[in-house]
């Protein structure tokens, strides 16, 4: 699984707490050069302040011009409040809200130091006019009544002396000075359910669509310490050829442990209730498409939506595990759908979340899952009281499982394809050295009519 596998009242020289904000103006108010502004996740617009939904704002920092101040480098937060300042609406742990910015005076990454990180936007694709200028995506943060809002880039001492800018005891909240935070306002429009536009994805040519998707890197699910496995994803484990993408994944021993190195792209953008559709051979050693291929135990290869660390999550996933019990038959699909209700944990692992994490579960026996291709969709639709989930394989037009209640998402995700390294003695099995391979022929999205 995936988951196996987010005012200032000023009182010159004065100190004022003001919903766990710490204020003065006395601080290194001459210190914070640069600029920030709300963009688009390829960050080619400069201060947009109109989006249609909320998964589009990005956050971008530095330079406006080639001549303009540089951001000091360091460590940041970020959050988001209405305009006055004075009601934080960012909602998760402000450790995952951090964004690093480099020696070129633009936020260039996050600190690489949790799951619960926020998406970065694209930093390099053809014709970028900003290379190197990494945008981060702003949600979840609550709604305000206006519609419109306030983002903060708060300073920590790393990037200026005398910014001492802490959490709060909630972990939520900022301790920071006035004169360590640079804000900027943006308006998004009033929507319920919004779905991206349709799309389809044949992977032809020899390069992956970087308008459209995004290669992941750092930690993935299954990177466990107790079950001493290190899991990461390599971009360099993407690549597209002969009308296929193909997502590798190598496990080698490492000291006492193992080292799992996968592969995951994501679009660059959510989307919502709609069809989702993709025609995929699971994982194996075989590293041509038509050639047999052996299951290695140790991998767990997936298509899901996924939204804000496992809060909602809509899985079909197949495991390499090779021993019992049989609910686990490698020549099986795995279809789940999540609703973490503690997101801000940090936890990618709804089910090791414990309380406040619920699922449901389909086990679906196919054939032959890893040595050919099969038609996988499921169609997510709004429901009173609840939604549902419809999924399908190949031609059947009857679902091979559905899933309805509280835990189908009312909110949109992201499209993705993943393959993951495990070392463990049911999901996903024990670590194998080897490499092994996994092929996506086509994915699309279709929204509602």
């Amino acid at each position: 699984m995936l988951s196996n596998i987010r005012r200032m009242f000023l009182v010159p020289g004065i100190a004022v707490a003001i919903c766990g904000w710490l204020v003065s103006s006395a601080l290194a108010a001459n210190k914070f050069t640069g600029a920030i502004h709300t963009t688009n996740f390829r960050g080619t617009a400069v201060n947009q302040n109109h989006f249609h939904l909320k998964e589009e704002v990005f956050l971008n920092g530095g330079p406006q011009h080639t001549k303009g101040p540089l951001l000091p480098p360091g460590r940041y937060y970020f959050q988001v409040t209405d305009t006055s300042g004075q009601m934080l609406l960012s909602t998760d742990n402000a450790f995952c809200r951090q964004v690093v910015v480099g020696a070129l005076g633009k936020i260039s990454g996050r600190p690489g130091e949790s799951l619960c990180e926020h998406l970065l936007g694209s930093d390099n694709y053809p014709g970028d006019p900003r290379p190197n200028d990494t945008p981060v995506q702003l949600v979840p943060f609550d709604s305000s009544k206006s519609g419109v809002y306030k983002v903060w880039l708060i300073a920590q001492s790393s990037a200026i002396s005398g910014c001492n800018t802490t959490p709060a005891g909630d972990g939520i909240r900022l301790n920071f000075a006035n004169g360590c935070a640079k804000t900027d306002n943006f308006k998004v429009d009033f929507q319920v359910q919004p779905a991206c536009a349709g799309w389809e994805d044949n992977f032809s040519g020899t390069e992956l669509d970087l308008i459209r998707w995004f290669k992941e890197s750092g930690p993935a699910p299954g990177s466990v310490p107790d079950q001493n496995n290190l899991g990461t994803f390599d971009p360099n484990n993407v690549s597209v050829g002969g009308g296929l993408l193909r997502l590798t994944m190598t496990q080698v021993p490492d000291g006492t442990g193992w080292r799992s190195t996968g592969s995951l792209i994501r679009t660059q953008v959510p989307c919502g209730y709609g069809t989702y559709e993709w025609t995929m051979r699971m994982g194996s050693t075989a590293n041509d498409p038509i050639a047999t291929g052996v299951n290695l135990s140790g991998g767990v290869s997936a298509g899901l939506t996924y939204w804000n660390n496992s809060e909602h999550e809509i899985v079909f996933e197949h495991s390499a595990h090779t021993a019992t019990p049989p609910s686990l038959s490698p020549e099986s699909i795995w279809f789940v759908n999540f609703h973490n209700t503690d997101p801000q944990n940090g936890n990618h692992d709804p089910e090791a979340a414990g309380e406040g994490t619920t699922t449901e579960h389909g086990l679906l026996p196919i054939g032959n899952v890893y040595n050919q291709f099969h038609r996988y969709r499921f169609v997510w639709e709004p429901g009173t009281p609840y939604g549902r989930i419809s999924f399908y394989i190949d031609d059947d037009p009857n679902p091979k499982a559905v899933h309805t209640g509280p835990n189908v998402p009312t909110v949109p995700g992201l499209f993705l394809v993943s393959y993951f390294g495990r070392n463990f003695p049911f999901w996903g099995g024990f670590a194998t050295p080897g490499t092994r391979y996994f092929y996506v022929d086509r994915v699309s999205f279709t929204p509602l009519p």
